[in-house]
């Protein structure tokens, strides 16, 4: 299947909102899952991740989509847990610098004992939806739209696990 091809495979489910799963395993794939999580939200996104991969969050449609979802309403709201960290690289972070004015996106920082609780990453949009790699180590996922007990299993984890966490600034201050 072509990228093209596995784009509107993904918006047709992202419009049924079945809870039918997708699986996905390359970076381009979640890139467009990711655009398509974003284009869906209705009220929040949440994401875990260890990096925020640029080859997935950077790519100009998803930045795009994160921008139209957090500028609709100002009740939408973004967080981001990372796993590192490194204030520079925050800084020329194509995510990050188009989306860093924007006041409803939260920024935390997973210490290592956090980290230590689990082995996956995965985002979290509203009550229903979402993209999950079981193994935070390899890029292949599963997703769903529409898949309510899912999403509420990932609520719980995502909740305790931001309690957990350090709070950052999105884009540091200057020295």
């Amino acid at each position: 299947m072509s990228l093209t091809e596995y784009r509107e495979f993904v918006r047709s489910l992202a419009s049924k909102r079945d809870g039918e799963p997708i699986y996905n395993a390359s970076v381009e794939h979640a890139s467009i899952v990711i655009e398509s999580l974003f284009a869906n939200a209705e009220r929040r996104v949440d994401v875990l991740s260890g990096i925020f991969n640029a080859r997935v969050y950077g790519r100009e449609s998803v930045i795009e989509e994160a921008k139209l979802f957090l500028a609709l309403s100002a009740k939408n709201r973004l967080r981001v847990i990372l796993e590192k960290d490194s204030p520079e690289d925050r800084t020329i972070h194509p995510f990050f610098k188009a989306c860093a004015n924007m006041p409803n996106i939260e920024l935390r920082v997973a210490p290592q004992k956090v980290q230590d609780m689990y082995g996956f990453h995965f985002v979290l949009v509203d009550d229903d939806s979402y993209r999950f790699e079981s193994d935070k180590t390899k890029p292949s996922a599963v997703a769903a739209f529409g898949h309510k007990e899912g999403a509420e299993n990932l609520n719980e984890i995502y909740e305790y696990l931001w309690g957990q966490c350090e709070r950052v600034d999105v884009i540091p201050a200057p020295l």
